[in-house]
């Protein structure tokens, strides 16, 4: 692949959520983006609503952008023009959650970007089977007793007892899921 190892021009994009609700003072997408920049590489963006598949090939309306550090204007874009993802260096999924639809089908594309050859970073499949809300639930020995349910139960503990003021109920936005023994700092 070209791009990077030998100091070559890489072309990115980056699946981002809309550029003008980036802040750009603390994202870390927008920090990724200054830095390509200033190392000479060119920085497209998207968002993941641009991408789809056309004569088995997975496009997208991309728009190229040069950056700055002014955070009051840090980037101006150029027209949108189609271009096929598996064509640049490397295709950044930095699209913050929520994992919707839109979400989930992104990553579908990202997948299929992979299979034309294309290089993902923040692997696709990676992104759906790694839940962000669910993901602590495979290190038990780190959590309190929790319970994960998509049907709001009576708000008890893990352990059976209602109300105990060992456990905390939340309402998650993860489908509803409610957590109960979230630490009290989270107290709902």
């Amino acid at each position: 692949r070209a791009g990077g190892q030998g100091g070559e021009r890489m072309k990115l994009a980056f699946v981002v959520d809309p550029l003008a609700s980036l802040k750009p003072y603390k994202d870390s997408s927008v920090a990724m983006m200054r830095e390509a920049v200033r190392r000479g590489h060119e920085v497209y963006a998207l968002q993941a609503r641009d991408m789809y598949v056309g004569d088995g090939a997975v496009l997208a309306n991309v728009v190229r952008l040069d950056v700055s550090s002014d955070n009051d204007s840090w980037f101006r874009a150029t027209a949108p023009l189609e271009a096929a993802l598996s064509a640049f260096d490397c295709v950044l999924m930095r699209k913050d959650p929520p994992f919707d639809q839109e979400y989930y089908y992104a990553t579908l594309l990202l997948d299929g970007v992979q299979a034309q050859g294309g290089w993902v970073v923040n692997d696709p499949r990676g992104l759906r089977d790694w839940n962000e809300k669910l993901s602590i639930l495979r290190f038990p020995q780190y959590t309190p007793p929790t319970l994960v349910a998509s049907v709001r139960p009576a708000c008890s503990s893990p352990n059976g007892h209602a109300n105990s003021t060992a456990s905390v109920c939340v309402i998650s936005t993860v489908t509803n899921a409610i957590f109960t023994g979230v630490p009290s700092i989270w107290r709902a």
